[in-house]
């Protein structure tokens, strides 16, 4: 329950944020999703692909493998960087680029696997559904000034994002 309350809130807030500064970034994004709501269902899996509200996992090997042509041993404390996963241009065509219609490789900005977030559903539903009352009032957010960010390496978060949001 605590994972729930502490890590969705957290997490599911930064990805809010995020993507109003995406938003800001990218008016033309925010104006397919006030022309059709249905761009909602990839929107929210590209806006925490965007900007992976957990940047990072450790995580302990269970078994000898090769990763990337690099030896891990059973034992072996390793790092997954959801933020570098999430932008790798192997896997995503234009990964640097903010696309609402992005289809294809599911991101890993909930982990995956046995460790995947819990919360993971609702904070996509949490995301349609606030973006989708916001297009009903906002025609566009206008971000003033750089972010504010957290001082963490765990947590891609925002303590403030100075936005003005224009009324439709």
């Amino acid at each position: 329950l605590i994972l729930v309350l502490v890590g969705g809130n957290e997490t599911t807030r930064n990805s809010l944020s995020h993507s109003v500064a995406a938003f800001s970034a990218n008016p033309d994004q925010w104006a397919q999703i006030r022309e059709d709501r249905d761009v909602l269902k990839t929107a929210a899996p590209e806006m925490v692909r965007w900007a992976s509200p957990v940047m990072h996992m450790r995580r302990t090997a269970t078994a000898d493998t090769t990763v990337g042509g690099h030896a891990v041993r059973k034992g072996d404390k390793v790092v997954l960087w959801y933020i570098s996963a999430n932008r790798d241009e192997t896997v995503f065509e234009d990964a640097d680029t903010f696309n609402v219609r992005r289809k294809g490789p599911l991101h890993v900005g909930f982990g995956a696997g046995q460790h995947v977030c819990v919360g993971s559903r609702l904070a996509e539903m949490q995301l349609r559904i606030a973006f989708d009352m916001l297009a009903d009032r906002v025609k566009s957010f206008e971000v003033h000034a750089p972010p504010r960010r957290f001082r963490s390496n765990f947590i891609n978060g925002l303590k403030n994002l100075d936005v003005t949001l224009r009324p439709a």
